[in-house]
């Protein structure tokens, strides 16, 4: 059975050679002066995973070291998968590639990953997505610009070095960029941005605008189909004069002849180049057999690790790349809004100064004609202000200095998200000379700014969803609380926000519009709407709202929301409503699995008990708790309820005998045996 995957991929194979003549040397030759980065994620840590990309990387670093694809010495090839492939990692490599490289070398560049662009703007940059990508701002870093590679192969070029660039940038699954075809804008960046005023240069797409790539298991054991017959073509099977060598032109109709057939719906590999005759590979008949028989290793790569650099200047590199990688994790742990990192920033966490020190010592050792340079003075000024501002909050003098500190790291990185927002929420501790805070203009302008780099970030929205509550624009904070929620549902700011928001268009004579505002919010997550709990919202105006209509409207949509009932049901025993609320509770139990009876019922199976305390209802628990152990005769709590309940009444005597029952049946439960005294 196929399994597929809407993969759209984009292959560019860029090389720069001689003009081709009968004589030429192919380009994957046995040369010590060979040099290959490959690249390959499919594990991503945030974002949607693929399935194949990293055996595509192992594949083709196979045919690297293989007799046909020149026999390059481990030391020659940089293999970096799924979570070796940070930016850090990546952008080291790459680095090593350029500087390493002499005139007359080669070198091979192989990427196969998600590509993006999250924002849709003239001049905006696509993206090579690494491991450590953040799922909704590339700005964020863990993302690699497009203009990088062309930076590295600029570079490459200028020293003579002729470079071979693949890559295989996926659009597949939940990506900031999926409204605005971020896939197809990196495509075309890499397609029409990269080296297109070469003399020789071959240009492969896997498939045509608006098709898809597909990966499945029958290729190879788990490939794309175009990797696999990238790999197979370039060991033999693309000769068609059978003269032993693999020309442009034969690789690319064999992936045309190849391809569209294999895939299970529409793909058409294109290729464009000025020279149809340069010579890729030689093929080893051996290899070529071995290919034939299925037989060929494409593993044989699985040995190798991500380098660390003998020389002292590479193992500087490397030192910079792990000094990045943590307080990189920190910044997607933000992005991401991490209750944890939410957490550390709310209790003053230490591990910002660290992050800027440590950030510092990154671009210290890279030096200020590393590409990555100004990105890291700017994440270190920006850990330097957050670390300065979370000492004091109400200190005006640790304010200025943390909006000195973040105004500077926008001299260096002013794109990015977080430093706007920071900047806002600075602007939200000052005061002005009156004593008032009068800085809302300014707080607006830079939390919108954040919003303008990352669209899809949720906090910047909560942000000013709260500013506009402050300013009584309750329609225009409304707008702004909706899309924050579905960015971000967990965000625990939120529940106050709204619970303020629904109090004072209610305190307006709104109820009706507070009403749709909240079965908006809670109908974008289904059976996650729980997060927003009615009666957590409306208890204290519900002589103005029908909260019984809001639960019957949400349990309708979700009849299965075992906390719903349950909620529903409290909130009707607290006003009274005893047969009401004993049947809505009977309901939830009804519908509860044994997860949810541990989650939700701890504190919910006494509830019918508690509210009636006091009343004539005692028939009435009694009856409840039966009905509810004859539903879940398997939660021991309903039977130490009972038990109570028996104790309560003064029936011992049917209080011993449910309690022997249980111990009967539950021997090694330690609530039973602390209730009867053992």
């Amino acid at each position: 059975m196929r399994h597929l995957s809407p993969l759209l991929t984009i292959v560019t194979l860029l090389c720069l050679a001689p003009a081709a003549s009968p004589a030429q040397t192919p380009f994957f030759v046995d040369s010590s002066t060979t040099r290959a980065v490959v690249v390959g994620i499919s594990d991503y840590q945030e974002i949607t995973d693929l399935r194949y990309a990293h055996k595509d990387a192992q594949a083709f670093a196979s045919f690297l070291l293989s007799k046909a694809g020149g026999s390059l010495p481990e030391e020659n090839v940089r293999l970096l998968t799924n979570e070796q492939a940070t930016q850090g990692q990546i952008v080291k490599d790459l680095y090593w590639l350029l500087k390493i490289s002499q005139e007359g070398d080669k070198a091979v560049i192989f990427f196969s990953g998600h590509g993006d662009v999250d924002k849709e703007l003239p001049d905006q940059p696509g993206f090579l997505l690494a491991y450590d990508s953040p799922q909704s701002v590339y700005f964020g870093g863990g993302a690699l610009e497009i203009n990088l590679i062309e930076r590295v192969l600029a570079g490459l070029t200028r020293k003579g070095v002729e470079v071979i660039l693949i890559t295989d940038a996926c659009r597949s699954g939940n990506l900031a960029g999926n409204n605005i075809q971020g896939a197809d804008l990196t495509g075309a960046q890499i397609t029409n941005g990269i080296l297109t005023k070469t003399t020789s240069e071959v240009k492969v797409l896997s498939c045509e605008p608006s098709e898809f790539s597909y990966e499945d298991v029958r290729w190879g054991g788990g490939r794309g189909v175009f990797s696999f017959f990238l790999v197979n073509g370039l060991l033999g099977m693309a000769d068609q004069d059978g003269n032993q060598k693999i020309t442009v032109r034969e690789l690319r109709r064999y992936l045309e002849d190849m391809v569209p057939v294999e895939a299970p719906r529409s793909q058409n590999p294109v290729l464009q180049t000025t020279d149809q005759q340069l010579v890729l590979a030689e093929i080893v008949p051996e290899l070529l057999d071995s290919l034939k028989a299925q037989q060929f290793d494409y593993d044989s790569s699985s040995g190798l690790v991500a380098a660390r650099g003998s020389s002292p200047e590479e193992s500087l590199s490397s030192e910079a790349a792990e000094l990045m990688d943590e307080a990189q994790q920190a910044l997607n742990n933000y992005l991401k809004v991490s209750a944890g990192e939410l957490k550390d920033r709310y209790l003053g966490s230490d591990k910002y100064a660290a992050y800027a020190e440590d950030l510092g010592k990154a671009a210290e050792i890279l030096g200020e004609d590393h590409y990555l340079y100004r990105n890291l003075i700017g994440k270190k000024l920006y850990f330097e202000g957050l670390s300065i501002r979370l000492e004091d909050e109400t200190e005006d003098a640790n304010i200025a200095r943390a909006l000195e500190k973040q105004m500077e790291a926008l001299e260096y990185e002013n794109r990015a998200a977080y430093i706007y927002n920071e900047i806002g929420l600075l602007y939200g501790n000052m005061y002005g000379d009156n004593g008032t805070r009068d800085f809302a203009p300014q707080r607006i302008e830079y939390f919108s700014k954040a919003i303008d780099w990352a669209p899809t970030w949720g906090i910047p929205y909560a942000n000013l969803a709260n500013e506009y509550l402050d300013l009584d624009s309750l329609q225009r904070s409304a707008e702004y609380l909706l899309e924050a929620v579905r960015l971000s549902p967990w965000l625990s700011s939120l529940h106050y926000g709204t619970k303020e928001l629904i109090g004072r268009m209610i305190d307006e004579n709104r109820a009706e519009e507070a009403e749709k505002l909240y079965l908006d919010l809670a109908g974008q997550f289904g059976e996650e709407s729980w997060n927003w709990p009615p009666a957590y919202f409306f208890f204290n105006h519900s002589q103005y709202v029908n909260l019984d209509s809001l639960y019957r409207q949400v349990v309708g949509s979700y009849p299965h929301l075992t906390p719903a009932y349950l909620e529903w049901g409290d909130y009707q025993l607290q006003f009274g409503k005893f047969d009401e609320g004993k049947d809505i509770l009977v309901q939830g139990l009804k519908t509860a699995s044994a997860g949810e009876l541990e989650r939700y019922l701890d504190g919910v199976k006494t509830a019918y008990q508690l509210a009636t305390l006091g009343t004539d209802q005692t028939d009435a628990i009694v009856g409840f708790l039966q009905e509810a152990i004859h539903i879940h005769p398997e939660y021991v709590p309903f039977f130490v309820a009972l038990g109570e309940q028996y104790v309560y009444n003064g029936h011992f005597e049917e209080a011993e005998k449910l309690f022997d029952q249980a111990l009967s049946d539950f021997p090694n439960n330690a609530s039973l045996f602390q209730e009867v005294g053992f």
